[in-house]
């Protein structure tokens, strides 16, 4: 479902509408230092629990992700809610709303069609770069809660 929707509405652009689920499940590429790297990340500043962190291959991010093509599935990160999936930038901007350091900000920005594009092109340039990022950041095991 691609639709364009004006800055202030509740829904988000570029999602798949999915099942209904108890924690929003984020999917990354567990085979990518860097993305390891940040999923492990995540998973300590995500003191409260909110999220259930899996990479791809795990059963769960299978079902999850069985509406998109496999090349998709593989080309980014995924943030699964019962608002559906959302993925790259958006799926940024969906974690970040849900995290108590980056709340604020990050709804703000979410609300902003211009910060939502602008999530977008960082997400895509540090995606572009991360095998040289991997070089940078602590070689970690795969996160799955």
């Amino acid at each position: 479902m691609n639709r364009r929707f004006r800055s202030g509405e509740d829904e988000e652009p570029n999602v798949v509408r999915s099942h209904s689920m108890t924690r929003p499940l984020v999917c990354y590429d567990g085979d990518c230092r860097f993305c390891r790297a940040c999923a492990s990340a995540l998973a300590r500043l995500d003191r409260s629990g909110e999220f259930s962190i899996a990479p791809f291959g795990d059963d769960r991010v299978e079902r999850a992700l069985s509406a998109l093509d496999p090349q998709t599935r593989r080309d980014s990160l995924h943030l699964v809610s019962d608002r559906g999936v959302s993925s790259a930038g958006e799926a940024l901007l969906g974690i970040a709303t849900q995290l108590f350091v980056t709340r604020r900000i990050a709804s703000r920005a979410r609300r902003s069609v211009f910060a939502r594009h602008l999530a977008g092109i960082a997400y895509r340039c540090v995606s572009a770069r991360r095998n040289t990022l991997s070089h940078f950041v602590p070689d970690v095991q795969r996160t799955v809660r």
